[in-house]
């Protein structure tokens, strides 16, 4: 009788232990991360910090597995996986989520010209960026993390001209990335915009059929440009790139307050870090091209002020043209000027 009791206490206990276990692995949760970019390059560094610190503060019960090199999803399909829940979490460039939120690309307007990073991060860490980010949220169907990241602006490079002033532009045929806004200013700036593939881009620069191309400090130093006769670059602080992390509603409305908690508390103490390594990537990426022998101009103060107050008159009809909202840019234009007004 003793016997058996034990014998079953001891069933119950091992039954007991088995479910307590069951429940533990239960409670694990895993978000799978999507990358376009390759393991090392800056994107990654910040997604692979912040995972570090996920999985820390939550003592692994946590744990965000990045997929580089578009294992998942390259950046033009995840705004549509993160909306379906096909895909838990992203950190997309802003520009690639215009075709479902167009206020998403504010950072390629004729009002960002002459801009510096510490502009860029004020504006977004105001209320025009909480708005931008409350329209994704709606539109992508998503948690969006407040708190952008930017690499930097776009500069045009040339092959054999050097650019010394804005009117040096005018007639070059550069390729211009497929953003609608970031076509239309290159065509109020006086360029001729061609839409070409990054494959096709580098033959055609190599041949001589383009004049030159648009895109990141760091992507001219990644595709080594020189290499295609690139000699000149003119960095005008205009089009800024900005990515931030989405996590899909599919995941984040299953999560707990406290750890949806956790998760946002984690990404604010990664956020400087993540800053910090986009400015030391473009300090690095400039120091390299400049040492291949890419000449870099900049404009005067005095002529970015005399360029963007030009542009600006054609900026309404950009805003309409690409379906963005009127008031907010307007709003986005005062908070813009307070901002540049207060770091003087």
């Amino acid at each position: 009788m003793c016997l058996k009791y034990i014998r079953n206490l001891g069933a119950s206990m091992v039954l007991f232990a088995s479910t307590v276990a069951s429940m533990a692995v239960a409670e694990q949760i895993e978000l799978k991360a999507a990358l376009p970019t390759p393991p090392g390059t800056s994107r990654n560094v910040i997604a692979d910090l912040f995972a570090d610190e996920v999985a820390r503060r939550s003592e692994g019960d946590i744990t965000v597995k990045v997929f580089p090199s578009g294992q998942l999803y390259d950046d033009t399909g995840v705004p549509q996986a993160l909306a379906s829940g096909s895909l838990d979490m992203a950190f997309p460039n802003l520009a690639h989520l215009s075709r479902f939120e167009p206020n998403a690309d504010i950072l390629s307007l004729p009002m960002m010209i002459g801009t510096d990073a510490d502009v860029v991060y004020a504006l977004f860490d105001g209320e025009i960026g909480e708005d931008i980010l409350a329209r994704l949220e709606t539109k992508l169907r998503s948690k969006a993390l407040s708190g952008v990241f930017a690499p930097g602006p776009a500069v045009d490079y040339t092959r054999d001209k050097h650019i010394t002033k804005f009117s040096d532009l005018e007639g070059l045929n550069l390729r211009v990335p497929g953003s609608p806004v970031m076509q239309a200013v290159a065509k109020a700036m006086g360029l001729i915009p061609v839409a070409m593939s990054s494959n096709d881009m580098i033959i055609s620069l190599a041949q001589g059929r383009l004049d030159g191309l648009v895109t990141t400090v760091q992507g001219g130093n990644s595709l080594k440009l020189w290499e295609a006769g690139v000699k000149y670059m003119w960095m005008d602080g205009s089009d800024w790139t900005a990515y931030l992390p989405l996590i899909s509603n599919t995941v984040w409305d299953e999560l707990s307050e406290e750890q949806q908690t956790l998760i946002t508390e984690a990404w604010a103490a990664v956020l400087p870090e993540a800053r910090e390594v986009m400015a030391q990537d473009l300090a690095v990426s400039r120091e390299a091209l400049e040492a291949n022998g890419v000449t870099i101009s900049s404009p005067t103060a005095e002529d970015i002020e005399a360029k963007r107050a030009s542009l600006l008159e054609e900026q309404p009809a950009i805003v309409e043209e690409a379906g963005m909202d009127a008031d907010l840019i307007d709003r986005a234009l005062t908070a813009l000027d307070d901002i540049r007004v207060g770091a003087e």
